[in-house]
């Protein structure tokens, strides 16, 4: 006799869907950021600790570039601003956390999704 399910299966909205999606794009653009960086021989520690940090951007900043595909200017100074002032966040982590999404630009740009940086010395010493 077949087991009979109390439970129905829910519908996801389109906003779900949307957000499975985007986490799916999130995941990919990770994936082949590491890749770069295993390449580029980075050590498996700092390719972690710089994943986790996109993934800390891109949920802070989850209106506007979720997938991380793009990196603004803009974003990247209201984000220091955040970790700044909100959050009080030492000079070395808010260094390190910019340091992880420079070298995400410089990913971008390597692979054609951005045309120039966004990140310059004078954003990352604090």
């Amino acid at each position: 006799m077949p087991k009979v399910s109390w439970m129905k299966k829910k519908e996801l909205t389109e906003e779900e869907i949307r957000e499975k999606e985007i986490k799916a794009l999130f995941d990919k653009n990770i994936e082949m950021f590491k890749n770069y960086m295993t390449e580029k021989a980075y050590s498996q520690n700092t390719i972690n600790s710089y994943a986790k940090e996109l993934e800390l951007f891109s949920r802070w900043n989850e209106n506007s570039c979720q997938e991380l595909n793009i990196i603004s200017r803009e974003d990247v100074l209201k984000y220091k601003n955040f970790l700044q002032v909100k959050l009080r966040q030492s000079a070395k982590t808010v260094n390190h956390k910019l340091s992880a999404i420079k070298k995400y630009n410089e990913y971008l740009i390597a692979n054609g999704k951005m045309d120039s940086f966004v990140i310059g010395k004078d954003m990352i010493k604090l």
